[in-house]
């Protein structure tokens, strides 16, 4: 490896113990404890500890899904992201750029579809 790259991981890393640390003390609003460490397979199915100020259930039936919703984007977009700076890690700055173009088409042509009928018209709120 070459000085930058040895520069780059040692920061990196010190930077990630540094925030771990960070979270483990409790120091700031957001704190980690070790049963949060666990991993638990239903956790994307169906929530534990969520509790939601509600005024009537239908409330908390959109919050979960909504953080249900949310939560499996976010390990959508970490997949995405990891194959991408693989590509970008390995010298290569086209195929990132690629993959990203060719995503967001195919997100904008689904998001059209599905806006186009419209399902979102038939609701109350």
């Amino acid at each position: 490896m070459t000085g930058a790259a040895w520069a780059t991981t040692i920061s990196r890393g010190i930077g990630a113990l540094y925030s771990l640390s960070y979270l483990v003390r409790g120091v700031g609003r957001v704190n980690v404890h070790k049963r949060h460490l666990a991993l638990h397979p239903e956790v994307g199915t169906r929530p534990r500890g969520l509790h939601v100020r509600q005024r009537n259930g239908m409330m908390h039936g959109y919050a979960v899904g909504c953080l249900r919703t949310v939560s499996r984007g976010f390990l959508l977009y970490a997949f995405g992201i990891v194959v991408t700076q693989s590509f970008n890690g390995a010298g290569n700055t086209g195929t990132p750029t690629w993959i990203n173009f060719m995503v967001f088409c195919a997100l904008a042509g689904v998001s059209t579809v599905v806006f186009r009928r419209g399902h979102g018209k038939t609701k109350t709120v």
